[in-house]
């Protein structure tokens, strides 16, 4: 398997450990879809290959920035087709997370650059998740750019009670010490962060998989589970921004 360079994603293959550098506007694709296409083919080359043992997700991507995950979210809000838009990012996110979620692969997930909330809970395909110590998830809601997309994972790993969302009306940010005092994190790095996260990478590589099958079995037999939640989730968050808009445009005509 060879090196990738591609418009949202770059992957490098460094032996038994594959590091995927996302640019998360993939959600966001409406010009061809080909990139989600080839992203779903890397995968499932990437689960074929036996001598691969650790994903690493890396939102260090050149081309992402948060502000330009907000600028297009908010031109597909403001768009008179915005649902048709919002649903399609919606079904994407979901393909995608279950994707890797099933993925019989050790998946480090690493964040680095600032998030929104949906992209946060994407986080949670991994089996180990890593942030830096400047890390923080914006408070930003303009465009309702915080909807909580991915959120149904939380329910239904038994996590609501430290699902990170709440914060976001408490806080003007969700720091990484936060997320890992609710342990949504499990590593905050204060140094270098990929020489930590390559050390990480290279330990867990000297494991077989069927080593870590006893701990994620138990959501393996869930996918059926993430997948309907998932889904059932998507009509809600629509009902919510739609209930939003219709009250705007009610407020504007107000005036």
């Amino acid at each position: 398997m060879t090196n990738i360079t591609d418009r949202y994603f770059n992957v490098q293959f460094l032996d038994s450990v594959v590091l995927l550098d996302l640019n998360y506007l993939i959600f966001l694709e409406n010009e061809t879809y080909d990139h989600k296409e080839n992203l779903i083919s890397l995968i499932d080359e990437i689960a074929a290959d036996k001598a691969v043992k650790v994903l690493i997700i890396n939102n260090d991507h050149p081309d992402f920035s948060l502000q330009r995950f907000k600028e297009k979210w908010g031109h597909f809000s403001q768009s008179t087709d915005w649902e048709s838009n919002i649903l399609r990012v919606f079904r994407t996110y979901n393909e995608l997370f279950l994707k890797l979620k099933s993925l019989k692969k050790t998946v480090v997930s690493v964040l680095k650059k600032t998030v929104n909330v949906m992209i946060l809970n994407f986080s949670m395909v991994a089996d180990l998740r890593v942030v830096h110590e400047q890390f923080y998830v914006t408070n930003d809601n303009e465009f309702m750019l915080n909807i909580p997309k991915g959120g149904a994972i939380y329910n239904e790993s038994k996590l609501s009670f430290r699902n990170p969302i709440k914060l976001l009306f408490l806080y003007d940010s969700i720091s990484s010490g936060a997320l890992y005092r609710r342990q949504l994190v499990d590593i905050v790095c204060t140094g270098p962060m990929m020489d930590e996260v390559m050390a990480i990478a290279e330990r867990l590589q000297q494991f077989d998989y069927i080593e870590f099958e006893a701990v994620k079995i138990l959501e393996q037999k869930k996918m059926d589970t993430f997948e309907q939640a998932l889904q059932q989730e998507n009509e809600f968050l629509l009902s919510c921004i739609r209930t939003k808009i219709n009250q705007e445009q009610k407020d504007e005509n107000n005036d």
